[in-house]
């Protein structure tokens, strides 16, 4: 063999072993590297306001100020009122471009407009004036795109007395699916 012959094929063997050490380096990268596993952004502190209700000294205007308004409300047959909450805790992933900025306490952060954004309403605007021109009978409005996805559902039932004070509740954590709109792109 000539020194050329053997050359080459060091060479050869030389971009062998480099590209077997970058597909090991990929696989071990990849073997690493998180999947995204859905989760909460950040844990909504639903279940901490839970803990801090106390029957017979919690009164309902501390749980409107804590919780909001009920999703339910009931008078009771004897005088007093039932209140029932649920409150889903969407379980996102992190690469999700639907998923929402939130706040330190679980609330939804609003994105500040851009000149893009108005550019885009502008554009939209002009657009549905002359769609209304051009077609007759008008478009009529579409239901905004949702799609499911797992939550952890907060159920909460509160049992207040005549007085107002809290005088029994029932706090049923549980797994389930809810329908989340789209964001319009």
């Amino acid at each position: 063999m000539t020194r050329r012959e053997i050359g080459s094929r060091g060479r050869r063997g030389l971009r062998r072993r480099v590209g077997l050490g970058a597909l090991a380096l990929m696989i071990v990268g990849c073997a690493t590297q998180k999947t995204g596993e859905p989760e909460a952004i950040p844990a909504h502190p639903f279940p901490r306001w839970v803990s801090h209700l106390e029957t017979g000294t919690t009164g309902i205007d501390e749980v409107a100020a804590v919780f909001g308004s009920p999703a339910q409300v009931e008078q009771r047959a004897l005088g007093g009122l039932h209140w029932r909450y649920a409150y889903a805790e969407v379980h996102w992933a992190a690469e999700d471009p639907d998923r929402p900025a939130v706040a330190a306490d679980g609330r939804p952060i609003e994105a500040e407009e851009t000149w893009v954004d108005v550019a885009a309403d502008g554009l939209a605007k002009t657009g549905r004036f002359l769609d209304g021109l051009l077609f007759y009978p008008p478009r009529q409005p579409r239901d905004s795109r949702s799609r499911m996805m797992n939550a952890t559902i907060h159920d909460l039932e509160l049992r207040f007395t005549k007085e107002g004070v809290l005088e029994h509740y029932r706090y049923a954590p549980r797994s389930g699916r809810v329908r989340v709109p789209i964001g319009e792109r």
